[in-house]
């Protein structure tokens, strides 16, 4: 664990540890599921709207490590690794 510092975030003083700051979508279910499209709000699971609404609300970053609605993204091919 690292040390934990303070910040300024969406006008808010916070806590974070210094190793994780900023790591939160490598862990959150979200941000690999189907349901979720940062370019359209009015697209996105209900869920993430709340769970953003209260990170929001409560001036926290949190990960959504279980939800039952989770669908897994199919995989993209990275095109420049030479892979057919």
């Amino acid at each position: 664990m690292g040390r934990i510092i303070r910040y300024k975030n969406n006008m808010s003083n916070v806590a974070v540890d210094e190793d994780l700051q900023g790591k939160h979508k490598d862990y959150s279910l979200c941000y690999r599921c189907t349901r979720l499209d940062l370019s359209d709000q009015e697209k996105n699971c209900r869920f993430f709207e709340i769970y953003k609404s209260v990170n929001s609300a409560l001036s926290m970053v949190t990960a959504v490590w279980e939800c039952a609605c989770f669908i897994e993204k199919k995989e993209e091919k990275n095109e420049s690794s030479g892979n057919v």
